[in-house]
C-alpha cells in the first residue's frame, strides 16, 4: 500500500488526504479543522509521505531548487515536513515554541502568527538558528 501512493504520483497521495479531511476533519472554527485521526495524535503512515511526495513535486513545479532544510513549527507540521525532508533528501529542522532548558545558547528567535493561539515564538537552536536567520534575510534581486 505503501509504495502505491509514489507509483500514482502525488495526485492519488491529495486525493487520498481530501477524502480523510472529508470523512473524518471536525470543523472547530477560526479556521482550524481536527484532524488528529491521521495527521497530529494518530499518523498515517502511507498518507503522511503521499504529502511528502506532494510538497516535493509542487516546490519542484513552482521552480524552488537547492532546497537544503524544511523548517516546522513544533505542531501538526511535523510529521508531514518529516516527509517533505525524506524525499527531498535534506535535513528537517522544527521550530519550538519555547527553549527547552537543553538547548544551548545561539538561538533564533521570530514571532510568527498562529490561528489557533494568541502569540508563538518560533525557537531553532545553534546551526538551524544561523540558517534560519540567514533565510529569512531579504536577498537581493538577480537580473
Amino acid at each position: 500500500m505503501f509504495c502505491g501512493l509514489f507509483v500514482f504520483g502525488s495526485e492519488v497521495a491529495m486525493q487520498a488526504l481530501i477524502e480523510r479531511i472529508q470523512a473524518e476533519a471536525v470543523y472547530l472554527g477560526r479556521g482550524i479543522i481536527k484532524v488528529d485521526g491521521f495527521i497530529n495524535h494518530q499518523i498515517d503512515p502511507t498518507l503522511t509521505m503521499g504529502m511528502g511526495q506532494a510538497f516535493a513535486e509542487a516546490f519542484s513545479a513552482a521552480g524552488v531548487v537547492g532546497i537544503t532544510k524544511v523548517v516546522t513549527a513544533e505542531v501538526s507540521g511535523i510529521a508531514p515536513a518529516f516527509a517533505t525532508a525524506h524525499v527531498l533528501g535534506v535535513p528537517l529542522v522544527y521550530a519550538r515554541k519555547h527553549r527547552p532548558v537543553t538547548m544551548a545558547n545561539g538561538v533564533f528567535t521570530a514571532e510568527a502568527p498562529s490561528s489557533s493561539q494568541v502569540q508563538v515564538f518560533l525557537t531553532a537552536p545553534g546551526a538551524a538558528a544561523t540558517a534560519l536567520r540567514s533565510s529569512l534575510q531579504p536577498q537581493p534581486a538577480t537580473r
